[in-house]
């Protein structure tokens, strides 16, 4: 792999590997994997749960990033959230496909078991805190939450399932976003 290195020998800022990847530098793409594949990977897996898929998903993300890196805008968000946000849907493109329908179809449901109950994503998060910030949230709320980010759930899915009106599924998710938000804003300044 050949990593982005600035002229001065040091790894490019956020601005300068988003120029490089514009400029369609192989060793920019290169250095975004490096940087960020290993916990893309371990988002999506939470949300496919099979790891070959999960690669094939993890791939598509940075071919869409490479592609479309001119739809990134700093003003809406860091570069990180924009890479989640391409992995969560891609994630969740992989859900509702019919290849992984038939996958999980013709599986015993105890290997189906034994899939779901894999904890990497949660211990991985913790070392983050994000467990931590999930558990200040009322449980019903968590519960949404981990629908819509960890399962690929819609909505109205979520308020079928739960067998409740989706202006409470709507409502659930967007008090817990403010509470998050919030948390979040803390713990980053108390880091700063």
């Amino acid at each position: 792999m050949h990593q982005l290195l600035t002229p001065n020998c040091k790894a490019p800022s956020t601005e300068e590997l988003i120029h490089a990847i514009k400029n369609k530098e192989e060793a920019a793409i290169s250095t975004l994997y490096d940087n960020y594949a290993p916990v893309l990977f371990t988002i999506i897996t939470k949300i496919v749960a099979d790891n070959q898929m999960a690669e094939e998903a993890l791939q598509n993300v940075f071919i869409k990033v490479w592609f479309n890196i001119e739809s990134y805008n700093s003003t809406k968000g860091s570069l990180f959230t924009w890479l989640i946000n391409i992995s969560r849907n891609e994630a969740i493109d992989v859900l509702r496909s019919k290849r992984y329908k038939h996958y999980f179809a013709n599986r015993s449901l105890e290997s189906a078991d034994m899939l779901f109950s894999n904890n990497t994503l949660v211990s991985r998060l913790d070392d983050i805190g994000f467990q931590k910030l999930l558990g200040q949230l009322e449980p019903s709320e968590k519960t949404v939450i981990e629908l819509i980010y960890y399962r690929g759930y819609t909505c109205v899915e979520i308020a079928e399932i739960l067998h409740i009106p989706l202006g409470t599924v709507k409502t659930k998710m967007q008090r817990a976003y403010k509470k998050l938000r919030a948390s979040f804003l803390v713990k980053e300044h108390a880091f700063a």
